[in-house]
């Protein structure tokens, strides 16, 4: 809800949409050329996967392609479409101080620890065993997910993208998790 919110407090303030807002202030300035927000748009631009979504129907499971369905019901929430290679364009941006002030950097990765697993209502972190810190953020719609992370400034960094059939599922879909300590495990 609080993306939703950010979006509309986006357009109110600036008097543009909030895709218009993200193509102007993070999209051009990071060279990300195949990232954008669809609106009501189904379609997705250019070569992609198809992504299936798990649908129990007739007390039976049934895989239906989600590629086309409307994004629209949760407007800065989720509806942007992006390649991996954006994805850790931005990742690396992110991490390298290039996209938010200093000021804004340091809260974005700082928050009172309390646990091995966080969030400070965007980045969640994990402590690993050495004492380093991963900061990630995932993302998911029906039949796609994807997460971004690093360590420090991003010299360390992971983006990856799937198409779980149970990406919308509570938590984390088995196959983000798997990934994801498979991702620790290496670092």
């Amino acid at each position: 809800m609080g993306y939703i919110l950010a979006g509309i407090l986006i357009e109110r303030v600036t008097g543009m949409s909030y895709a218009e807002q993200m193509r102007q202030r993070i999209f051009q300035p990071l060279g990300l050329r195949d990232t954008y927000a669809p609106g009501a748009a189904t379609g997705i631009r250019g070569p992609h996967v198809r992504g299936y979504q798990a649908v129990i129907r007739d007390g039976g499971t049934e895989l239906v392609d989600a590629t086309r369905w409307s994004q629209t019901f949760t407007p800065a929430s989720g509806d942007l479409i992006s390649t991996l290679a954006d994805l850790d364009r931005f990742t690396a941006a992110l991490f390298g101080g290039r996209l938010l002030a200093p000021a804004q950097q340091r809260e974005l990765f700082s928050h009172p620890w309390a646990g091995a697993e966080l969030s400070n209502g965007g980045l969640s972190s994990v402590r690993l065993p050495d004492g380093r810190i991963f900061w990630g953020k995932s993302g998911a719609r029906y039949g796609y997910q994807a997460l971004i992370g690093g360590i420090g400034n991003g010299d360390l960094r992971v983006a990856f993208a799937a198409t779980p059939t149970d990406a919308k599922a509570d938590g984390q879909s088995t196959l983000a998790q798997r990934l994801l300590g498979a991702i620790l495990a290496l670092t």
